[in-house]
C-alpha cells in the first residue's frame, strides 16, 4: 500500500505546483454493497474488470480507452448499505462528458 500512497502524493504534489496545466477527473459510482459483491470479488477485482476488459462503449474497448489515462488511482469506502468508488483520472487529452 506504500507504493500506491507515494504515487498518490506525487501526483497531488504535481497538481499543487502546477493546477493549470492538470486535468483531472473525478469518477464517483455507489452501489448497493450487497449488489456490489454479488457481482464482484473485490474493489481492486472491479477495477481490474473495468480498466482490463475487451468490454467497449462506442468503439473502444475498457483496454484501449484507459491507454489514454496518463496517471490515476481509486479509494472506496464500503458499508453495509453503500459502496462507493472514487476514480481519479489525469487523461493524455481533455476528455469529453
Amino acid at each position: 500500500m506504500k507504493i500506491k500512497e507515494d504515487r498518490i502524493q506525487v501526483i497531488l504534489n504535481n497538481y499543487k505546483n502546477n493546477p493549470l496545466k492538470s486535468n483531472f477527473v473525478l469518477i464517483v459510482l455507489n452501489y448497493s454493497t450487497q449488489d456490489f459483491f454479488k457481482y464482484n470479488i473485490s474493489v481492486s477485482k472491479f477495477y481490474q474488470k473495468l480498466t482490463n476488459s475487451k468490454s467497449a462503449v462506442g468503439k473502444l474497448s475498457n483496454r484501449e480507452w484507459f491507454k489514454n489515462i496518463k496517471n490515476g488511482f481509486y479509494k472506496f469506502q464500503v458499508n453495509p448499505e453503500k459502496t462507493t468508488v472514487y476514480i481519479c483520472l489525469e487523461p493524455l487529452r481533455k476528455l469529453s462528458e
